[in-house]
């Protein structure tokens, strides 16, 4: 207690005190919580008193309340009696303990006799003595009934000696000591109250372990968690100074260790049972609760339940909310005994579960139990399904895995298996996919039920077994045979997935038709189909606005994950790149949350996915080099193509082919070739193989995307430029009409909100035009229409082209502003190359600034810049022949090759062959198709 608070006290029972001196009696009951220091004034009235008085004191407790006379007998030992006088009274008040306890109204006859002989006893003492008394009892709640009679006998009875009576008393559920209370007349008794101690009281006690500024800053964060108790608040003093030792200059937080669970122990066990009780049941039940059901779950009437409460609010262990700090409620559940502690939280579930209590609060109950309770398989089972619908992993594993260790039947322990699946494959997909084969033989031997075969199947299409998952799918509802509600929206769902996941294969299903039903879907599917649909459709603004809307309206939930990624690949596929970006960061930051680590990567695959549309490569690869080891490669299944393609993306734009082929070397199922992720995959194969040389091989991969995503009708992000991206690798190869029939298909086939395509076929067709203001005139459309959109490092690209293109032209002016900015937009991505000649980055800097990454031009190339021999090998290195088939086919040698191939480099300023097909000095001299000497040549070398 802060010591002018405990002086202020110390004067008021002084004044008291001194009443009684005059010849009158006086009984003050000083009531206060627990560890509100009332012993501590007691003991210092006592001293500051001392003199010329008998002083009877004693200290009542819990373990005595039930012995007769105990209370008493210290009293007696107290006093400086005679010694005749304390040999009479032992031998009556072992006779009084001989006889039957009284309750609170009546006592055996013997008893009475008892009673009225040791107070005549001890009247007759003190009043010979003639000083005056002071009598004192800590804790009367816990004196005994005997010495409670005796003690309003002889006080009533004292005529010649001034009385003064002070007893202590925490606040009571109900009061022992009431009747004999009731002994005094009304003018005989005071109260003084002992509250907690005030904010300012808190500050007056920390400022001589904190100083005083450091005090009055910490004051309220320090009373918030003791409630003001000065027990608890010097346990919290000593857990700060033997946590952390003293540190100036910093302000403390108080810190709940050891020592503040021993205190808080300590004030509920010197408090009555019942409170006590009811610390206990408010633990076990938990924050949520209220005065009620604590009475229920320890049987004990609403309004003893509100006294309890009350005692603990006062004693500054609980608040209106619950416990004022976390490791209250560990201390009191650690302190109760096992079997109890199950007795209650299974008996808490019950009350939960007859009150109609959520399922998840329910099993938190069960799940604490832990005796083997196999009833309590079902509960569990329900609350991991609510806690899976809430978002909290974690709670659902708990639950499943106490459900999987008690001795079920066979059909829960298969749904245990089921749901653990579930669960599993928000944290690791590969733990998840171990536990196919135990549900597939569940299935098989008709332990699956309906409502859990989706699980199975899902991990069977993420596996990349589609026939499996459709077998197991059509063979659960041949056996189990649902109703048309029950199969509505779970066969809707396997269309969605399987529409996104494997478009051949939901094809079949549809054609099948071996289920139907025409219940109409709820909200969350009929938002599923609409993002399907508009994934199917060309880009608009209404589009990204329904799909906003769906990621506003529907919280990252596993009923909800597939919504998600279709509305963020709606975004994606309309150009509206920033928005998604800041979605996919905010889902991925959900989902880790929650602890969903599987959605967390994919969502960081799709964020690097939007990185690198928007111009960012380096961070592009950053952020799918996380997600891709985020899960091991069978934990991503057939969607590890995800993340692989972003990073082989993001390598080729950065001029690191070596670490882009080692990503190809990545191991990748076979199934997800199936997939429109498998698209992604070859379409970056293709982007890689084309920056490597490798046209042919490009060309393949670009048809071949083409070719799948006409067959399945799907929109995938970065898809829709494969016609322009065939189109550059024709003309690598020398096929300038197939180069430029591809770029006018694309340009056909483009939806009026197709920018970044149309962008890509107007720079192809400006690069094969010959006229250079007809070029001019596409890339500035081109730039004009990436101006709109947010891809900035194609309009790095376009820009590139367009000062290239200026230069030649002789507009250097503008030229160089173009050829400015596209280098400041390259340096945003750390990009190396721009442009058709893709010509190289150096670093600039500018006054005052660190150097960052410009584009460096070379001088535009004059048409006589090479000579007739220089042109016939720069032709020839285009086509890819090497520098051996070169010499052989011009009959020079190799050396001559070498040297006209570094002259070449040098004017062209160029540094690899494959940059020389993207040189218009050199499309010039290549004609369409291959050339007779070249194909002459292969057929040779074959």
């Amino acid at each position: 207690m802060a010591l002018y608070e405990r002086e202020r006290q110390l004067t008021e029972l002084r004044r008291k005190f001194s009443r009684v001196l005059t010849g009158k009696r006086q009984v003050v009951i000083v009531n206060g919580p627990v560890g509100s220091g009332k012993t501590e004034l007691l003991r210092a009235f006592a001293e500051r008193t001392a003199g010329d008085r008998v002083h009877l004191g004693a200290v009542a407790s819990r373990a005595e309340q039930h012995m007769p006379t105990a209370a008493l007998r210290q009293l007696v030992r107290a006093a400086a009696l005679p010694g005749t006088v304390t040999e009479r009274v032992d031998e009556l008040l072992r006779a009084l303990a001989a006889c039957p306890a009284p309750d609170s109204h009546t006592a055996h006859p013997d008893a009475i006799y008892l009673l009225h002989s040791v107070c005549a006893t001890l009247l007759d003492a003190l009043e010979e003595d003639r000083r005056p008394l002071l009598i004192t009892v800590d804790d009367v709640h816990y004196a005994d009934m005997y010495s409670l009679h005796c003690l309003a006998l002889l006080l009533r009875r004292l005529q010649r000696v001034p009385a003064f009576l002070i007893l202590t008393e925490a606040p009571r559920v109900s009061t022992a000591a009431r009747l004999f209370q009731a002994e005094f007349p009304v003018e005989f008794i005071s109260r003084v109250n002992l509250g907690p101690l005030t904010q300012k009281g808190v500050t007056a006690l920390l400022r001589e372990h904190l100083g005083p500024t450091q005090a009055r800053e910490a004051a309220p964060r320090w009373h918030g968690v003791s409630g003001g108790n000065p027990l608890m608040l010097r346990a919290l003093l000593d857990d700060m100074r033997g946590g952390d030792g003293d540190r100036s200059g910093e302000t403390r937080e108080p810190v709940a260790g050891m020592a503040y669970s021993h205190a808080l122990l300590s004030c509920l066990h010197r408090s009555e049972q019942t409170v006590l009780d009811a610390a206990r049941a408010l633990a076990v039940l938990g924050p949520d609760t209220d005065v009620h059901m604590v009475a229920k779950l320890i049987g004990i009437s609403t309004e003893t339940a509100q006294r309890a409460w009350g005692a603990l609010e006062q004693t500054g262990v609980v608040t209106k909310g619950g416990f004022r700090h976390p490791e209250a409620r560990l201390a009191v559940l650690g302190d109760v005994p096992r079997d109890q502690l199950d007795e209650l939280h299974w008996l808490a579930g019950r009350l939960l579960y007859a009150n109609g209590a959520d399922a998840a609060t329910i099993a938190e109950q069960v799940v604490a139990v832990e005796a083997d309770e196999p009833a309590a398989v079902p509960l569990l089972h329900e609350g991991a399904k609510q806690a899976l619908s809430e978002g909290k992993v974690s709670d659902a594993l708990a639950f499943l895995r106490r459900a999987y260790q008690l001795d079920a039947q066979e059909d829960q322990m298969t749904t245990t298996t089921s749901l653990l699946a579930r669960v599993e494959w928000r944290l690791d997909p590969e733990t998840a996919l171990r536990r196919l084969p135990a549900l597939r033989r569940a299935a098989k031997d008709g332990h699956l039920a309906f409502e859990d075969c989706l699980n199975p199947v899902g991990l069977l299409l993420w596996g990349g077994e589609p026939g499996a998952a459709l077998a197991l799918w059509h063979a659960t509802v041949r056996r189990t045979k649902p109703s048309r509600q029950a199969l509505a929206n779970p066969m809707l769902a396997l269309r969605i997935f399987l529409s996104g996941l494997y478009p051949t294969e939901s094809a079949a299903f549809e054609t099948a038709g071996t289920e139907t039903t025409d219940e109409a879907p709820g909200p969350l599917m009929e938002d599923c189909l609409r993002m399907c649909q508009l994934l199917r459709e060309p880009p608009s603004e209404q589009a990204a606005v329904s799909a906003e809307k769906c990621l506003h309206d529907h919280p990252l939930r596993e009923s909800s994950i597939g919504l998600v990624v279709l509305a963020l690949m709606v975004l994606l596929v309309n150009g509206r790149l920033a928005p998604a970006r800041r979605w996919a960061k905010e889902l991925r930051e959900e989902a880790d949350a929650q602890g969903a680590t599987s959605w967390a990567a994919f969502l960081r695959g799709m964020e690097a996915s939007v990185t690198l549309q928007l111009g960012d490569p380096a961070s592009a690869a950053q952020y799918a080099r996380i997600a891709l080891t985020s899960l091991s490669e069978r934990g991503w299944g057939v969607a590890v193509g995800l993340p692989l393609s972003v990073l082989i993306r993001a390598y080729t734009s950065l001029d690191r082919l070596r670490e882009a082929g080692a990503c190809l070397q990545v191991s990748v199922p076979e199934a997800m070739f199936q997939t429109p992720v498998g698209l992604m995959y070859r379409h970056a194969r293709g982007l890689y193989h084309h920056a490597s040389g490798r046209y042919e091989a490009a060309l393949d991969d670009f048809r071949a995307v083409g070719d799948l995503t006409r067959q399945w009708g799907v929109r995938m992000p970065g898809l829709n430029t494969w016609q322009t991206d065939a189109a550059w690798s024709c003309l690598a190869l020398g096929r300038v009409p197939a180069a430029t029939r591809y770029a006018r298909a694309q340009l056909e086939q483009c939806a009026p909100g197709d920018r970044r395509a149309r962008a890509a076929a107007l720079r192809l067709l400006a690069a094969v035009e010959d006229d250079p203001a007809a070029a001019i005139a596409r890339l500035n459309e081109a730039v004009l229409l990436l101006e709109r959109g947010e891809e900035t490092l194609d309009l790095a690209h376009a820009l590139a082209d367009l000062g290239h293109t200026l230069r030649r032209a002789d507009q250097n002016v503008a030229a160089g502003a173009a050829l400015e900015r596209a280098g400041k937009l390259a340096a945003r991505g750390n990009v190396r190359r721009l442009g058709t000649s893709r010509a190289p980055v150096a670093p600039a800097s500018a006054p005052g600034t660190e150097p960052v990454p410009v584009l460096t031009e070379r001088q535009p190339a004059a048409p006589g810049l090479l000579s007739r021999a220089e042109q016939r090998v720069a032709v020839l290195a285009a086509h890819g022949m090497s520098n051996r088939q070169i010499s052989r086919k011009l009959y020079v040698t190799v050396s001559t090759v070498e040297q006209h191939l570094t002259r070449i480099y040098r004017k062209l300023n160029v540094t690899r062959r494959v940059d020389l097909a993207l040189q218009p000095l050199v499309i010039d001299q290549m004609g369409a198709g291959e050339p007779a000497e070249v194909q002459g040549l292969q057929t040779h070398a074959s």
